[in-house]
């Protein structure tokens, strides 16, 4: 396949994020496949939102943390173990974390805040190795879970210094090609000038 006008192969797995185990497998089903780890990227996230004094129901926030929290560091620690020296770990975090722009986001800001501090401490001993761990906090992302056309898009636009969303495939509606910002700062944190990255990096939307 063409992959950003380089030839490149793909494969598709299959793992649940919220189950440790399952993502320790799914680590190993790919270096079985393809041979070897060179990059981890941990994008798969949660979002729940709700007052902290008017939640009796938490199995949304206990699934949210399983996948945003705990399957991040299972991806981390079976990486790490498996990767070779001068590998790359980035994991996707959020604006929210330092911006709690609005009520009930209480529990999502906490567990990317707990993904940044993790990852803080795993590039802390990973580095020896030369393997850099970055958090990208990404701001508002069009995104499945966060349409730009959704019921919260006026307000997130409305704190965004440049009125919109970040482009998060690659195209507007009308089909053409933008700059698809967060991945752009993934390829640069995975690139050749992210080796000596050990801190937090930001997507260019405006926000963080």
């Amino acid at each position: 396949m063409d992959f950003c006008g380089a030839q490149a192969r793909a494969v598709a797995f299959k793992a649940d994020q919220g189950d440790p185990s399952q993502v320790e497998v799914l680590i190993e089903d790919v270096v079985t496949k393809l041979g070897r780890l060179d990059i981890l990227v941990n994008d798969a996230g949660l979002f729940a939102a709700g007052p902290v004094d008017a939640m009796s129901d938490t199995k949304s926030f206990d699934r949210m943390y399983a996948v945003n929290v705990t399957g991040v560091i299972a991806g981390i620690r079976a990486a790490s173990r498996i990767m070779k020296d001068s590998g790359r770990i980035i994991s996707m975090s959020s604006a929210i974390p330092t911006r709690v722009g609005a009520p009930g986001l209480a529990d999502y800001a906490a567990s990317k805040a707990a993904v940044e501090g993790y990852n803080k401490g795993a590039a802390r001993d990973l580095g020896p190795r030369g393997i850099t761990v970055n958090v990208i906090a990404v701001g508002s992302a069009a995104t499945d879970m966060n349409p730009d056309d959704g019921p919260f898009a006026a307000l997130q636009k409305a704190a965004n210094a440049l009125g919109r969303h970040a482009c998060a495939s690659g195209r507007d509606r009308g089909g053409r090609r933008l700059p698809c910002e967060p991945a752009s700062v993934v390829r640069n944190g995975v690139g050749p000038r992210g080796r000596r990255r050990l801190r937090r990096l930001s997507a260019a939307n405006g926000v963080t």
